[in-house]
């Protein structure tokens, strides 16, 4: 397994905060910072598919309600993104 893909699939379900993780995993895995931004990128993107935001340390912000919504929200945005994107335009 890729460094990369290992670091990823560790993190991505976890909150992090930008500088304090680009700085852990440029340390403990010995990372260019493009590197790790590369990675930070990918993590949130992912959590931003899935969950609609970021996931972040306070816990207590959202309930079990809001948060099918959002996801709801999230994966409706997705479902547009894709559709309008492959449009095919047939010309006569």
């Amino acid at each position: 397994m890729d460094v990369h893909e290992f670091i990823f699939q560790m993190y991505k379900e976890q909150p992090i905060q930008t500088r304090k993780f680009r700085e852990e995993i440029m340390k403990k895995y010995n990372l260019s910072n493009d590197e790790a931004r590369d990675i930070f990128v990918r993590i949130h993107n992912y959590q931003a598919n899935k969950y609609g935001e970021r996931l972040s340390h306070d816990n207590g912000i959202h309930s079990t309600e809001e948060l099918i919504t959002i996801n709801k929200n999230a994966r409706t945005r997705n479902y547009a993104r894709k559709k309008y994107d492959y449009v095919e335009i047939v010309e006569e």
